[in-house]
């Protein structure tokens, strides 16, 4: 362990440029006064142009004295998640093994924390059309697993779905199964200290359960478990290795697990194969966190996975429940909450439904004057991508050392984004742009200025949160009472699927 007043010399290589893989761990940083270097982040590419490989390769074999790394083996290997799913690369992906020792060879005391994602159960979704093979490659990929007894659907699957688009998409498995592979040598070799390998979106059963078996398999045989870990996730894999390396600097315990619905932790959300406290304590023990050594003082109050949120988007009067979940489990347990809130430090795991924030949560805590009194929230796209970025939060707040501002900065754009963009403004962009003949899954930046679309809307729809938090005694802020704030929006790709938010506070 080291000490907390110790310089650190941090280097990150992220999955990609979007904010919760790049802004998030920068901002984080900010509030603890770390300094932490990463690739130009131009060179880690823009949603269908890849990372510039061979820059980032050269980037980190050239870093010296480094006390620890986080690496993205996608962007190492690939350019990035989006490229991972693709078969044509303009690199060779498997030269990504060779930078990785170098790097070990030029820092041979660096902490090398990695992750590498097991593919998804489809491809990427880039417009209407590969939306329908999206569907048609998740159906294929879930009967793979029982091959034998869905012979002759999957043999339906193969006509109509081109042959190309499936061929690619079997081929990708394949080769980034041997790159799942390689990075689990890498830490046997002593090359990578901690690996985590992350399954990217799929479903209870399917083609990755198969691969997930032999790469288990392969590490147990190699005496791996306590240096490699295997769950669900993607997008927050980098915020979970800084909070591990914050561990590191300084132990920390873990808050106290409380979860709206005991018997609805056996839930598995969706787009994932485990319940959601499997998936919790993976997380919490890969942060670095001993899930036996509890501090009562900060409550994670996690709200349980309900609601399909593709049903969300069709109809929000007539809501799917996850298997499970009856209509009566969907409810907040509102005194609980309200005295948890009042008595203790808070941060809430939204993870009622995907991608976006449960509205009767935010409405319940506006009414009843609770928002501006809690210590962190997140609702953001799968449960484990949330599950991240809370223990991100409750690693922030664990320590006095931190800019309680930038904190409060960071808490503000996860109410805009993963509230108000994903639950109330998104649906409505969406509309706007199909309207206008545009394709939301890639759009033309040329024909509109979405980014303007997209700022009125949420200024138009904001009043919800300003009214919850301006002139009011902020919990943060030890009481003080912020006099307004700036927010700044706009998509970090042309596709409405996330926003990037940004938040500038006035005391």
């Amino acid at each position: 362990m080291r000490r907390a007043d110790t310089v650190l010399k941090i280097a990150y290589i992220p999955l990609d440029n979007r904010p919760c893989n790049y802004d998030f761990i920068l901002k984080a940083a900010k509030i603890k006064g770390i300094d932490i270097i990463t690739p130009t982040e131009e060179k880690l590419g823009k949603f269908t142009t890849h990372g510039d490989v061979e820059y980032i390769r050269k980037w980190l074999m050239n870093l010296r004295n480094v006390d620890y790394l986080i690496l993205s083996i996608d962007m190492l290997a690939y350019g990035g998640l989006i490229a991972s799913r693709e078969m044509e690369l303009n690199v060779d992906p498997y030269g990504f093994a060779e930078s990785i020792r170098e790097f070990k060879k030029n820092n041979s005391n660096c902490k090398v924390y990695a992750f590498n994602i097991i593919m998804r159960t489809s491809i990427s979704v880039k417009d209407e059309k590969t939306y329908e093979y999206w569907k048609l490659i998740n159906e294929y990929s879930f009967l793979a697993y029982n091959e034998h007894e869905n012979f002759s659907r999957i043999k339906e699957l193969e006509k109509i779905i081109p042959k190309s688009i499936l061929d690619g998409y079997l081929k990708a498995r394949r080769r980034n199964n041997e790159v799942n592979n390689i990075s689990i040598d890498l830490v046997n070799e002593g090359a990578i200290d901690f690996l985590v390998l992350g399954q990217e979106d799929c479903d209870k059963i399917g083609i990755h359960l198969l691969e997930q078996e032999r790469l288990l398999t392969k590490i147990r045989e190699l005496g791996l478990e306590e240096k490699i870990m295997m769950m669900p996730g993607a997008d927050e894999f980098g915020q979970i290795l800084f909070v591990r390396v914050l561990n590191d600097i300084s132990r920390m315990k873990i808050g106290r697990l409380v979860y709206d619905n005991d018997r609805l932790k056996y839930v598995i959300a969706q787009y994932e194969n485990i319940p959601i406290y499997e998936t919790l304590d993976l997380h919490i023990k890969a942060a670095g966190f001993d899930i036996n050594e509890v501090n009562d003082q900060i409550i994670l109050y996690v709200i349980t996975p309900k609601i399909f949120d593709d049903i969300i988007w069709i109809d929000d009067d007539h809501y799917k429940y996850l298997e499970g979940v009856k209509a009566k489990d969907v409810y907040i347990n509102d005194e609980e909450l309200d005295a948890y809130i009042k008595d203790h430090k808070i941060i809430i795991f939204d993870l009622c439904h995907a991608n976006g924030g449960w509205k009767e949560l935010i409405y319940f805590l506006s009414e009843n004057d609770l928002l501006h009194e809690i210590y962190g929230y997140t609702a953001w796209n799968t449960a484990s991508n949330s599950i991240g970025t809370a223990l991100l939060f409750y690693a922030l707040l664990y320590e006095e050392n931190k800019d309680s501002k930038l904190f409060l900065e960071f808490l503000i754009e996860r109410f805009y984004d993963d509230f108000l963009y994903q639950s109330i403004v998104r649906p409505k962009i969406n509309k706007i742009l199909q309207k206008e003949g545009e394709n939301i899954h890639l759009f033309r930046e040329f024909k509109y200025n979405y980014n303007m679309i997209l700022c009125e809307l949420m200024k138009k729809h904001d009043e919800i949160i300003k009214k919850s938090i301006l002139n009011k005694p902020i919990k943060i802020l030890e009481n003080l009472q912020i006099k307004d704030y700036h927010i700044e929006c706009s998509f970090p790709w042309n596709r409405t699927f996330e926003i990037k938010v940004d938040v500038k506070v006035q005391i």
